[in-house]
């Protein structure tokens, strides 16, 4: 990524959900370099503490721990509402969250529904509740940015050949792109077009 852009997000406060992921890590730092103030937000604790304290001596305690558990509605309203009262106001949120499942990468014929369940309510019922739970704090405030992230697998089907002799270590298994992805990131470009 380029460290050199030219945009001042100075006094912006920016919740960024799934940002413990690879992406997620990068877009912070961007965002924290181009001077905004991140709600570093995600399910894993851990990993969030750390990018904030990695990030925080660097930029000056912007980046701000925030866990959530983006399939639970009741851990999203609670969670919104402690971002807002802290923050007094949302300028942007960035629906960056995508999940993995167990089974994730296994072919359609052996697909569990239980990973297809948790792929989309990480994916995409997660966007609708961290939408549904800042867009009124928003309108009240007569502004606000939402980013949703999606692929270019919500727009074309994928080429499962490109990962040819590709292995997942950590998912123990041949990396592909399921079906569940491509289906989830096009519902990420309905939904930001209904919004828009």
């Amino acid at each position: 990524m380029d460290s050199n852009l030219s945009i001042d997000l100075t006094g912006k406060n920016i919740v960024l959900t799934g940002a413990a992921g690879i992406l997620g890590e990068n877009y912070t730092e961007q965002l924290l370099s181009a001077g905004a103030k991140v709600f570093v937000a995600d399910i894993d604790s851990d990993k969030v503490h750390t990018i904030c304290e990695k990030l925080n001596s660097k930029f000056s305690n912007r980046a701000i721990p925030s866990v959530v558990n983006l399939k639970d509605e009741k851990d999203v309203k609670i969670w919104s509402e402690k971002i807002i009262s802290e923050a007094k106001k949302v300028d942007v949120l960035v629906n960056n969250a995508a999940t993995k499942s167990p089974n994730f990468f296994n072919q359609l014929e052996e697909y569990p529904l239980e990973d297809w369940n948790h792929v989309v309510d990480v994916n995409v019922t997660g966007m609708f509740l961290t939408t549904r739970a800042f867009i009124s704090h928003m309108k009240n405030n007569k502004k606000g940015n939402i980013v949703n992230v999606s692929s270019i697998y919500g727009v074309v089907g994928p080429d499962q050949r490109i990962y040819e002799g590709a292995y997942y270590e950590d998912m123990g298994g041949q990396i592909n792109t399921p079906m569940v992805y491509s289906v989830t990131k096009g519902a990420v470009l309905s939904l930001t077009k209904y919004l828009a």
